[in-house]
């Protein structure tokens, strides 16, 4: 409703308003009319607007805060599966532009945040950053905040990719097993473990999966008559809970991919499967299958965390140098090496986006294990002469 006044010469109006956004009444004043029939055509402009809501509400909200009034609105409308892994991406958000008032979204500011964090982040980030903000903005649309979309023509930037950058700290923590070390802690898991342990770290020295990529394998994509792993998401579970993960999509593009594998992993997987079937019939009244390979009593899938924290313990079992499962890759390149993989096809089934990679991790294991070769090439000189 307008309520009208004349201060000095000219005249205006002031109206007073129930914000959506904030549930609070709001005014909007606007002077300098010359005359009162002018202020009053003016108001009734204003009021129109309002009522179709054409307004640009609280002008001093910031980003951070309409991210929050979203995200509170947006959580009830999907499951928790799929709301969870947007905290990351508001946090992104609320750290480089956060402080940035709504009514100043426009394509030049957003484009110019997207360029600048895109060498921080890899490809998916940054996708999953776009999207949250995109579904902010159009709900900032919708709240009246901007009469056409501020994002029209922005262009997603070249990404910083995790896989092509190897730098020299990079290089200096890889570390992998020897031979010997492989078969003195397989023998380890196979005494003490069981089949699932067996099957998971066969796995993962023989194929070179990363461990999230391990956890959401399905049966469906083992392929025992080819004897090869078709690696399609990677598995996210919030908090590391049993009871809460989603299928994502792969680190980059180039990790989808079919892995071939050695009779070990076929056998070891046939193994499992046979012990999963038994585990189904005896819970039967609670297990629900979706396919995983990797379950506990109850078929869903189990944690990496949970795989970390074995192959700490099988380590400390089997007396071998201590690594991570993403020395596991490592390891896994260094059998490629031995079995004179060619570059290309060890940067297929590793799932590196760049051969640089491959070619940086290949030459780094191979200036470590240098020492054994210089003593076989010596051994065969002697023999010659």
């Amino acid at each position: 409703m307008a309520s009208f006044r004349k201060r000095g010469k000219t005249w205006e109006y002031r109206i007073t308003y129930n914000d959506p956004i904030t549930n609070k009444r709001r005014e909007k004043p606007q002077g300098g009319f010359r005359t009162k029939k002018e202020a009053m055509i003016a108001a009734a402009e204003a009021e129109l607007n309002i009522n179709n809501q054409f307004i640009q509400k609280n002008d001093s909200i910031t980003i951070s805060e309409y991210l929050n009034i979203w995200f509170d609105t947006y959580k009830h409308t999907v499951k928790e599966s799929s709301w969870g892994p947007r905290d990351d991406s508001m946090v992104i958000i609320k750290k480089h532009i956060g402080n940035i008032k709504v009514k100043n979204i426009n394509t030049s500011m957003y484009q110019k945040f997207l360029n600048d964090i895109a060498p921080e982040y890899a490809k998916n980030t940054l996708k999953g950053v776009h999207d949250v903000f995109k579904m902010m903005t159009r709900q900032a649309m919708r709240d009246s905040y901007f009469k056409d979309y501020p994002l029209e023509g922005v262009r997603m930037p070249r990404t910083k990719d995790a896989d092509k950058v190897m730098d020299d700290e990079k290089l200096k923590d890889i570390k992998f097993w020897e031979k010997e070390e492989i078969s003195k802690f397989l023998q380890c898991v196979k005494r003490r473990g069981n089949p699932q342990d067996l099957a998971m770290f066969v796995l993962l020295v023989y194929s070179g999966l990363r461990i999230g990529e391990a956890t959401a394998l399905k049966w469906d994509k083992i392929d025992f008559e080819e004897s090869v792993v078709r690696v399609r998401y990677t598995l996210y579970q919030k908090d590391g809970l049993r009871d809460n993960y989603m299928l994502l999509s792969p680190k980059t593009s180039s990790s989808i991919r079919n892995v071939p594998v050695p009779p070990q992993v076929s056998n070891q997987l046939k193994i499992l499967k046979h012990v999963q079937n038994q585990v189904k019939m005896e819970n039967e009244d609670q297990y629900k299958d979706e396919g995983f390979v990797f379950t506990d009593k109850t078929g869903r899938p189990i944690p990496a965390r949970n795989f970390n924290y074995k192959l700490d313990t099988y380590i400390k079992k089997s007396g071998v140098t201590r690594i991570t499962p993403h020395n596991l890759r490592h390891t896994y390149t260094s059998l490629l090496i031995d079995a004179e993989v060619k570059l290309k096809e060890a940067q297929e089934r590793l799932g590196h986006s760049s051969s640089k990679t491959t070619l940086d991790i290949y030459s780094h294991i191979m200036k470590e294990t240098k020492t054994e070769a210089i003593v076989q090439f010596n051994a065969v000189a002697n023999e010659i002469f």
